[in-house]
């Protein structure tokens, strides 16, 4: 279900994903006069914002034009269900509290490390790798950074991000008793990531 392509940018896959949530997007505005405030926000969130549920760990650091592409069609979602045309695309996400796709994205990269630190997980283990060490750290766990020896190659990868998001949780949300309780805690947390698409960028300058 990912489209994959030589050079590892996602353009097509993420064009599809854009494509169905536009095309369910349409069909709900077209309905959208018929339906209350409930029944408009429950089909954005099971038609249109599940979209980009799938596989996101794959296409996380996806370009920035791609990017903005995805908060588009996330902002005229939030906009024909809410019925507001004036507040800004954050306002928006705050008056629903929720947060932008690549938020959640962030979210979920940090719940598959909890599953790696508890066990949970086979699939990320070399991956995410846990320091070695002669004391407990269960309650505190490390995981292995990578080195980064090139000014871009290697800064938005998983291997490198992940211990950085990792590291900025809470730890009372890491310590969670179990994957539900992280998954309802960590809704709650707003990352300071430090990729790319997190970072101010402006236009003849550059990142900040």
């Amino acid at each position: 279900g990912v489209f994959i392509d030589c050079n590892l940018k996602f353009d097509k896959h993420i064009g599809q994903l854009c494509l169905k949530a536009s095309q369910k997007l349409n069909a709900l505005t077209r309905m959208s006069s018929y339906m209350n405030f409930q029944q408009r926000r429950s089909i954005m969130k099971a038609f249109i914002s599940s979209q980009f549920g799938h596989c996101p760990l794959v296409w996380i650091y996806c370009s920035r034009s791609l990017n903005n592409r995805i908060n588009r069609i996330h902002e005229r979602a939030l906009r024909l269900v809410y019925r507001d045309y004036t507040s800004t695309f954050y306002e928006l996400l705050e008056n629903d509290s929720s947060v932008s796709i690549h938020v959640k994205s962030l979210q979920i990269l940090v719940t598959e490390i909890f599953k790696v630190k508890n066990n949970l997980s086979h699939n990320l283990q070399q991956v995410f790798r846990i320091v070695e060490s002669n004391y407990n750290l269960r309650r505190n766990t490390v995981f292995e950074g990578r080195n980064i020896r090139t000014q871009h190659y290697g800064l938005d990868s998983l291997t490198f991000l992940g211990p950085k998001l990792w590291d900025q949780v809470p730890r009372d949300i890491k310590n969670s008793t179990s994957l539900r309780v992280f998954k309802d805690q960590i809704k709650k947390w707003k990352p300071n990531c430090p990729c790319r698409l997190c970072r101010t960028f402006i236009q003849n300058l550059g990142f900040l």
